[in-house]
């Protein structure tokens, strides 16, 4: 992998980057070939390949300059043959085609960087335009007329100070959202990221056949009267279950379990309340809370016991909220299957009691 420095002052936003400085490549990337930035230099991409354990076409995005592990989205294609590298790395570039504005560099070429060429039109990333879930969470949904399969991808953007963007997908046969499988696809990171990687979910879904719906008229025309009521139940079920940490399609003949509250919860959008941020902020050192997330349950909790000594009663309030927050990101954290405790579920969900 390779840094960069920022624009000098007084420099156009359409320059190309400064010059590539020399850096460790990705973890087990046996050539980390192009390198990615966009004009206004929020956003860089690496791209190359990867031998083991599978060769594999490895795309890595993170907000301009911040390689933080916790804060770098990777996507990963295996490949068999030379097409497929070339079919993958044409769809990453149309992809940041869409996006905006973007330079490239390819390490095989030299150096010096060349514009990405423009598509000419912006990626449609609109969502549904309907108020079917409460909060800040954005839905995004698409329907497959020959196979009657739709899919849902669920954000919620960041807000507050710190990076606290999510996103999830969810693909289900209509209306029967309990069967879906559910795949946590970018936690913590910045809409830059947000933005990108729900534009190649956009790209992925269009590809396979989806038509996306937006409008009233395009629900009706796929799902027909009584829509709305099937299309709410459906996210609330999204929602419930990625709250629940019930993430894996059921087994065959495998009862749904029964959640830990049936009523509408919007668990996402409490996580990133600018008031949980604040306790966040408050009562953590920089950098302590990717540590105690990383660490897992018993380490969070005794960290907050030892917040504990010597605080007034009303910060006792604060800090059992802030255990609970930092209990439910590790139990949703990337790489590992989610699960989150019904007890501190239970706690996240009435955190506006307590604020």
């Amino acid at each position: 992998m390779a840094t960069h420095q920022p624009l000098p002052a007084g420099a156009s936003a359409g320059a190309p980057p400064a010059p590539l400085q020399p850096g460790p490549a990705p973890p087990g990337a046996a050539l980390a070939r192009w390198h990615y930035v966009d004009d206004r230099q929020t956003h860089e991409v690496h791209a190359g390949f990867r031998q083991s354990p599978r060769q594999e076409f490895v795309v890595r995005e993170m907000a301009y300059g911040n390689a933080d592990p916790d804060q770098v989205v990777e996507s990963a294609y295996p490949i068999a043959a030379a097409w497929e590298a070339r079919l993958h790395h044409m769809e990453l570039e149309a992809r940041l085609a869409m996006l905006g504005s973007y330079w490239r560099h390819d390490a095989q070429a030299g150096p010096g960087w060349t514009k990405v060429k423009s598509l000419g039109a912006a990626a449609d990333l609109r969502p549904v335009q309907e108020a079917l879930v409460h909060g800040e969470a954005r839905v995004y949904h698409f329907h497959h007329r020959a196979t009657g399969d739709d899919a849902v991808i669920l954000e919620i953007p960041p807000r507050g100070g710190e990076p606290r963007g999510f996103l999830a997908r969810m693909d289900f046969r209509w209306p029967d959202a309990e069967t879906g499988a559910i795949r946590i696809l970018a936690k913590g990171v910045p809409a830059v990221l947000l933005r990108s990687v729900l534009a190649r979910e956009h790209m992925d879904l269009q590809a396979r056949g989806h038509e996306k719906l937006v409008f009233t008229q395009d629900f009706l025309r796929a799902h027909k009267q009584g829509w709305k009521r099937d299309t709410l139940e459906a996210y609330q079920t999204m929602l419930r279950r990625i709250s629940e940490g019930r993430l894996e399609k059921p087994k065959p003949g495998e009862p749904a379990p029964l959640p830990a509250d049936s009523t509408y919860t919007d668990f996402l959008a409490s996580l990133t309340d600018p008031r949980v941020l604040a306790l966040h902020a408050r009562f953590l050192e920089p950098g302590e809370e990717a540590e105690l997330i990383r660490a897992g349950e018993v380490a969070i909790k005794r960290a907050i016991q030892q917040k504990r000594q010597g605080k007034p009663p009303a910060d006792q309030i604060f800090l059992n909220v802030l255990e609970a927050s930092l209990l439910a990101r590790a139990g949703m954290r990337p790489g590992q299957r989610a699960h989150v405790d019904p007890e501190v579920a239970a706690m996240v969900r009435r955190f506006a009691y307590y604020l």
